[in-house]
């Protein structure tokens, strides 16, 4: 009887382990698990923070295919033979006007591709915006140049002599240089007006290819004013330079391209 009372007692005191005291091994083991969970955190944090988002992959296309495109264009019109017909300060021009506008382009293409600190630097700042709007002027100045007949860099006067009236028609002579300036001044102005649709943050119209249309239209507006007037004091202007019936057509497109350079204003 008395070692049953000493049994009864001993377990009456004997201190139970509560379960909510966490053993070391656990507590080592939950440790980990959260340090590893966080360091995963960090680590989809920096993959997220180094994806591009789909505006600057689409800048960053737009700067590559510019930068392709002034290749062309730039060795074009190096191993042209009819550059002798252009005056030297033309020839000059398009040659300096394609080299800043590889350049430029191949510096915009690294930033957007390249580390960090460049990219900061340029990608989405104003440097960027300045970049697109020089290139702007600087194939909105060449492309009358190249497209100009009388130069003979893409185009030259070929024609026929009557009696009475010589009728002189514009073909493409230089195919490469011609389609190759065209595409890095529309990529050009693309270029800017994707910064600007960034920087300016709009959603409205039908997205983000609604907005360079317009400059797009701007842009073949300000090129058909240029090239209707040009076509009027070379040929419309001199007797007997052409038919009645061109003159006119090249009025209607003066007229055209002004009302396009208006509205997309």
């Amino acid at each position: 009887q008395w070692s049953t009372k000493s049994e009864l007692f001993s377990r009456t005191i004997q201190p139970s382990t509560p379960s909510s005291i966490i053993s070391p091994v656990s507590s080592h083991h939950f440790m980990s698990s959260a340090t590893a969970s966080g360091n995963e955190n960090f680590s989809m944090d920096d993959n997220n923070a180094g994806a591009s988002t789909p505006a600057e992959s689409g800048r960053l296309n737009t700067w590559a295919f510019l930068c392709l495109f002034s290749t062309l264009a730039l060795t074009a019109h190096q191993t042209d033979d009819q550059n002798s017909l252009a005056k030297d300060a033309d020839d000059l021009y398009i040659t300096t006007a394609s080299a800043i506008s590889l350049a430029l382009a191949l510096l915009a293409t690294v930033a957007h591709t390249g580390s960090f600190s460049l990219s900061a630097l340029f990608v989405g700042t104003i440097i960027e915006g300045i970049v697109a709007l020089i290139l702007v002027g600087l194939w909105a100045g060449a492309l009358p140049i190249i497209m100009d007949p009388g130069n003979g860099l893409a185009q030259m006067y070929v024609g026929k002599q009557g009696s009475a009236i010589s009728d002189y028609q514009a073909t493409i002579s230089n195919a490469n240089l011609f389609f190759t300036s065209w595409g890095a001044g529309v990529c050009a102005l693309k270029a800017l007006a994707l910064y600007i649709r960034e920087r300016l943050g709009g959603s409205g119209g039908m997205g983000m290819r609604y907005t360079y249309k317009w400059y797009l239209l701007m842009l073949a507006s300000v090129i058909v004013v240029i090239e209707s007037m040009r076509f009027k004091s070379q040929i419309c202007s001199i007797d007997n330079g052409t038919e009645k019936v061109t003159c006119n057509r090249n009025i209607y497109g003066f007229v055209t391209g002004f009302v396009g350079l208006v509205v997309s204003f």
